[in-house]
């Protein structure tokens, strides 16, 4: 996340955390997002660090914006198979 000290990360018990550095260097999570029903498999963020996409093992792809948290604001469904990848293009669009 390029404007503050934060990074995003997603793992195999379904969860995306956001985590944020503290004063003593030390990371702590910032919020933990549950909406995927298997693994995280990929994670992208825009440059303006607003919109998060997920990619899963449960064969969907979402789209997370922060208002005071993070929250789903889409779910595609049209995979039939495992999503291994998401990548931006030089809009910022998916």
């Amino acid at each position: 996340m390029n404007k503050s000290n934060q990074f995003i990360s997603g793992s195999v018990d379904n969860l995306i955390m956001i985590w944020k550095g503290d004063e003593n260097d030390s990371w702590i999570y910032k919020q933990k997002i549950n909406g995927h029903t298997n693994k995280i498999l990929c994670l992208v963020i825009n440059d303006d660090d607003d919109l998060i996409v997920s990619g899963s093992s449960d064969k969907t792809i979402k789209l997370w914006q922060e208002s005071n948290e993070w929250l789903c604001s889409q779910t595609i469904t049209d995979h039939t198979s495992i999503v291994y990848g998401l990548s931006f293009n030089e809009q910022q669009r998916i």
